[in-house]
């Protein structure tokens, strides 16, 4: 089996960036994954944003837990009618 990539969950934000201190870890992580799981020397490290090897960034929605919750389905059967409904 070959790695195509890695995935990361954008965390919190505030001010409309990361936290800095998991801002400090994303940036770790393109290099880190090609040293320890590709085994190659990175010189210049990527941003996450700017590697071709970060398939997707996960946007943080931790609100739309709380409005599974209340609508007492799971996140994935969410709908804007069901979302407005539990808003009321």
């Amino acid at each position: 089996m070959e790695p195509i990539g890695y995935i990361v969950m954008q965390h919190a934000t505030r001010r409309d960036r990361p936290v800095q201190a998991y801002g400090r870890w994303m940036a770790r992580i393109p290099e880190v994954y090609r040293e320890s799981v590709l085994e190659q020397f990175c010189e210049n490290p990527l941003l996450v944003d700017e590697d071709p090897l970060c398939l997707y960034t996960l946007k943080h929605y931790h609100s739309l837990m709380l409005m599974a919750m209340e609508a007492r389905k799971p996140i994935f059967l969410l709908t804007e009618v069901k979302i407005a409904a539990s808003m009321k």
